[in-house]
């Protein structure tokens, strides 16, 4: 997918505020869309926050006398997805 002046996405400057999907007439856009927030989903299902902690943050707030930051376990919102989101190809149903 390119951009009107026929450069990659990453090279346009799209700051990917969704603008595009709301006006693309062929909906080329729309499966980009809905891998991104997937994504986004799983991330936080797994670690409990939408941008997990890098070492160097977790160095950084040591340096500042900051408590790490702790990802959890097992937490209402894993529980809820879980129960709630549309299961993967190749997932069993219960």
């Amino acid at each position: 997918v390119t951009s009107g002046f026929g450069q990659e996405l990453l090279m346009s400057g799209c700051a990917s505020c969704g603008e595009c999907i709301e006006v693309c007439p062929t909906g080329a856009f729309r499966p980009l869309e809905i891998e991104k927030v997937q994504e986004e989903i799983e991330t936080v299902i797994e670690s409990g926050t939408a941008f997990p902690a890098s070492r160097l943050t977790q160095r950084t707030r040591s340096k500042l006398g900051l408590s790490p930051i702790e990802e959890k376990e097992e937490d209402e919102l894993k529980i809820i997805a879980e129960k709630t989101r549309a299961k993967k190809k190749g997932e069993d149903e219960e």
